[in-house]
């Protein structure tokens, strides 16, 4: 990590461990009050969100049984002030292909499946065209990895990839993955990696209202909304009709080597978290 004014770099800075300090310190925080005036809250961490969260949150709310009035998921938006309303759903699938290896110099001995990948990829990803949407907000796929092969100078095989596709709020998971499998037939064998639904929230809920007026007493500010197109643990509350409130200190860079997170921002952001629960308390 490295320090440049009042920015962190480093990664993980923005997404997500300048949040989880921050939730640790206001658990601290609670705890040290008497029990009439501590709030019902519980922190919820897990490790597992960018490759599912079926082992940790999921498995908390859907197996052994969590619940909660509201969730504040400190993982989406750009700033305090933004807070998420929609996120699109994820699904994660891999896809393998058998063929028949020979010498490179003899191809028509063989079958190539490499090849028979990329024609099952190409039909995959004409399931989800783009869109002149102004915000992008359309269901899209993307071809995270590929592998294939041993030798330049043989036909591989076997072969195999993972695809990300993200999904609207309109469109159910599991019929995406059925649309896959169909439309790939024989060519290869599609398996499911993990999924999860969209979120969204109700701009009136009176939660959301609650960290409205949060932000206003602690930043001078209007609270404002945005859709984000990725996904978040947010998603198994949603998925249990808890509303959830998404935002993050001020922030960005995800998932690359210039992440990055305004130091100045996480005191301002630890008290409009603090001042949110506490109205949230006080109306229980």
């Amino acid at each position: 990590p490295r320090r440049e004014g009042e920015l962190l770099f480093g990664r993980g800075s923005c997404d997500m461990k300048s949040e989880v300090a921050i939730m640790m310190q206001l658990m601290r925080e609670f705890a040290a009050l008497s029990i009439e005036q501590r709030p019902s809250i519980a922190l919820m961490l897990g490790c597992d969100e960018e490759i599912g969260g079926t082992h940790g949150v999921g498995f908390l709310l859907n197996t052994i049984g969590y619940r909660c009035r509201v969730a504040f998921v400190p993982d989406g938006g750009e700033s305090p002030d933004k807070v998420v309303l929609k996120s699109k759903g994820v699904l994660h699938v891999s896809v393998h292909a058998r063929g028949r290896a020979v010498h490179g110099s003899r191809p028509w001995q063989g079958d190539n499946a490499i090849e028979k990948l990329f024609d099952a990829y190409k039909k995959i990803h004409a399931l989800f065209p783009a869109s002149d949407d102004p915000n992008n907000w359309y269901s899209t796929c993307v071809l995270g990895k590929f592998s294939g092969g041993i030798m330049v100078n043989q036909v591989p095989d076997f072969a195999s990839c993972e695809i990300d596709i993200r999904f609207v709020e309109a469109v159910q998971p599991f019929a995406v993955l059925e649309r896959v499998r169909a439309v790939v037939g024989d060519e290869a064998v599609v398996e499911l990696m993990s999924c999860g639904g969209s979120t969204t929230v109700d701009w009136n809920n009176p939660f959301l209202t609650a960290y409205s007026e949060a932000v206003v007493n602690t930043l001078d500010a209007e609270m404002t909304e945005e859709i984000t197109h990725g996904a978040t643990d947010g998603r198994f509350f949603s998925e249990l009709g808890i509303p959830v409130i998404i935002s993050r200190p001020i922030s960005g860079g995800q998932h690359t080597p210039d992440e990055w997170v305004n130091m100045n921002n996480l005191e301002v952001f630890l008290r409009l978290y603090r001042d949110a629960i506490e109205r949230i308390s006080r109306r229980e």
